[in-house]
């Protein structure tokens, strides 16, 4: 009898085994019949095993990752070379386009930087300018200063015409 609950488990354990190995492909067939496949023949069997290739897979499919929905859009099966292969190029398209972002984050934080200096620079030298003409003490105090004066320049313009120009102050006039 013990013999027997042996043989027995054993044989329960195989069906069940082979129960849950089972799938259900009715939804595939009804798929294929639609498309146009005739049941009983290879191109409908082929037709059944794809769809349950692409619908079953080892690695989970995560409908949120854009890089998937890519990757399948453009036909490719995961585990496959060409699925790993277009993952790799999104990745590396990625890295090169932080890269580049990076990059210009840099020059452009130099460019305020320069910027900022040359406002700092023109702000020193106004404000020089400004204390060298009204310092208390000095031979013009009390008295206001001339504007600067900057003699006549010429400027030759397109057409070989010539342009005259004299500044006064902060007055430039051209004739």
């Amino acid at each position: 009898m013990v013999i027997n609950k042996k043989y027995m488990l054993i044989l329960l354990l195989l069906f069940n085994t082979n129960l849950a190995r089972a799938i259900d492909t009715s939804e595939q067939e009804k798929t294929c019949s639609d498309i146009g496949f005739k049941k009983k023949t290879e191109a409908f069997a082929n037709c059944v095993l794809e769809l349950v290739d692409r619908g079953s897979s080892n690695s989970p499919i995560n409908p949120n990752d854009p890089d998937e929905a890519t990757c399948r859009r453009y036909g490719f099966k995961p585990q496959t070379n060409e699925y790993a292969s277009c993952r790799l190029q999104i990745d590396q398209a990625r890295i090169q386009a932080r890269q580049q972002q990076d990059q210009y984050q840099q020059q452009l934080d130099a460019y305020n930087k320069q910027k900022s200096q040359a406002a700092g620079v023109a702000m020193m030298g106004m404000g020089l300018g400004m204390l060298s003409n009204n310092s208390p003490g000095s031979a013009n105090s009390g008295s206001p200063s001339l504007p600067p004066q900057m003699g006549p320049r010429t400027y030759m313009l397109p057409g070989n015409k010539m342009m005259t120009c004299s500044t006064i102050g902060n007055i430039t006039s051209c004739n």
